[in-house]
């Protein structure tokens, strides 16, 4: 709620100053205010996995939160180290 996704393609790697053979899905915008502000996501964060679940696409993004959970665990990695988030739901 808030931020922005985007497949990592060739094009947004170049961008951000990724390595080519980055996986994942990156947050390229967060909305002032937004939970997403609020939790503290910044653009340039990659999403790794959700709850355990390894994240390669958008799609792969939306299915997962579109689950039920009390929990959200997230692993993302921000300036080349992986950072744990847990967020309730």
């Amino acid at each position: 709620q808030g931020a922005t996704v985007a497949n990592i393609s060739p094009v947004v790697a170049d961008e951000l100053h990724l390595d080519e053979d980055t996986k994942g899905v990156v947050v390229v915008g967060v909305d002032d205010g937004s939970v997403a502000a609020n939790f503290g996501f910044q653009k340039g964060d990659i999403i790794m996995s959700v709850n355990n679940q390894r994240i390669t696409s958008t799609s792969d993004l939306d299915r997962v939160t579109r689950e039920q959970s009390r929990l959200w665990r997230i692993l993302l990695v921000r300036g080349g180290q992986q950072i744990n988030v847990t967020l309730s739901g």
